[in-house]
């Protein structure tokens, strides 16, 4: 992982959290709307 590499400081701690909670929220997206993201996604391209 990249916890052993990066420093344990207050700021290394804090963006693990946020790209952990922006992972989750991508993923809670997806799931909710695929449909929806594939069709515009087809319309955009």
């Amino acid at each position: 992982m990249v916890i052993t590499m990066t420093p344990m400081t207050n700021n290394g701690v804090l963006m693990m959290i946020m790209v952990l909670m922006m992972m989750m929220m991508m993923m809670k997206a997806m799931m909710t709307m695929t449909t929806t993201t594939t069709t515009t996604m087809t319309t955009t391209t």
